[in-house]
């Protein structure tokens, strides 16, 4: 039955403002085939389920690795030693994989009299973990952290109904955003029957890059698609997100053909898409297609750089920058004159 289609999620946000009209449940899905180099949520990224570490967090009790069935934890503790023999200073590192807490825990204790930041981390060897969540069960401080839940559609369904009276009140429902949706399109077809059985709203946020029988199979259930639309340009586009834009271009046109409601979503990033070449470029393709005239333009922020250290990616955009507010006036300005309603 549908209803026991399983899909991995990352996040469900309630009472969402942003993702569509009226109050909303967002729910993200955790999995994403593109590789933007400004991706604000690297948890969707991955289509499995994951337990990261926040070093910010740790106090060096040792826990985890006490805890941990496979021993694939080991604590990595840097205490600056003055060496007695002149005025500098050494780096002695210690490794502790012993069951014993309270040996890993004293010898943090002994040689800095506290934990800061950077004085204890806690290292995984992935090939070893398992992914039980073990050490998360454990982790007193929060440092360990489990990312991504695999769900059935029931279940899911569910919590969307449990906010029926909401979504009722205030015209919203359900949005389906990621990491990428199209990318577990069974589960995610089934929770827009689902939602279409409750007459509950339903909006997918997507890339566009899904095979366009997947956009056939999920559009007659979704009352709002809210589109990427990132670089016109295919070589540029696939210098910035690691794939073509062919497949994403020909899955907008074929959203207009079917006559699909669709809101555009244009990151805005100075420098990289925030030119006239690229802006006239998708004000001449969108002013093509019939029916799909709003624009919602998303400037470009760093807010998301933390999070890449807790899943250990590099974190790619720091030489990107934020659009100036002439440089979005501007844009507004410039896709406006293809006849589109433009926000930001």
């Amino acid at each position: 039955m549908a209803e026991n289609v399983k899909c991995t999620i990352f996040d469900i946000k309630k009472y969402a403002i942003h993702d569509g009209p009226g109050i909303r449940t967002t729910l993200f899905f955790k999995g994403c085939p593109m590789s933007c180099i400004w991706c604000h949520n690297p948890e969707g990224i991955s289509m499995l389920p994951e337990v990261v570490y926040d070093s910010s967090r740790c106090i060096g009790c040792g826990e985890c690795v006490a805890i941990c069935p496979e021993k694939a934890l080991t604590i990595h503790s840097a205490f600056a030693m003055e060496n007695s023999g002149n005025d500098t200073e050494d780096l002695t590192f210690f490794n502790e994989t012993s069951d014993s807490v309270t040996e890993a825990s004293a010898f943090v204790m002994k040689h800095s009299g506290s934990v800061t930041e950077g004085s204890v981390s806690v290292v995984k060897n992935k090939i070893l973990c398992a992914f039980c969540g073990e050490c998360v069960k454990r982790c007193p401080s929060t440092a360990q952290e489990r990312v991504g839940k695999v769900f059935r559609v029931a279940e899911l369904l569910q919590l969307i109904e449990n906010d029926l009276p909401f979504y009722e009140t205030s015209g919203g429902g359900v949005t389906f955003s990621g990491g990428e949706p199209l990318m577990q399109w069974k589960a995610l077809l089934a929770l827009l029957k689902g939602c279409k059985d409750l007459d509950i709203h339903t909006a997918v946020d997507t890339s566009g890059f899904a095979s366009r029988d997947v956009i056939r199979r999920v559009a007659p259930y979704t009352d709002l698609f809210l589109f990427d639309l990132k670089i016109m340009d295919d070589n540029l586009h696939r210098k910035y997100t690691g794939v073509s834009n062919e497949m994403i271009l020909s899955n907008l046109e074929l959203l207009a053909l079917l006559g699909a409601s669709v809101i555009i979503r244009i990151p805005l990033i100075h420098k990289v898409n925030d030119d006239d070449k690229n802006l006239n470029a998708c004000g001449s393709f969108l002013a093509s297609l019939t029916g799909i005239k709003d624009v919602n333009l998303l400037p470009f922020h760093d807010f998301q750089k933390s999070k890449y250290k807790k899943f250990g990616i590099t974190y790619r955009a720091e030489n990107l920058s934020s659009p100036t507010e002439s440089g979005i006036a501007d844009a507004i300005k410039k896709l406006s004159s293809f006849g589109l309603n433009v926000n930001c």
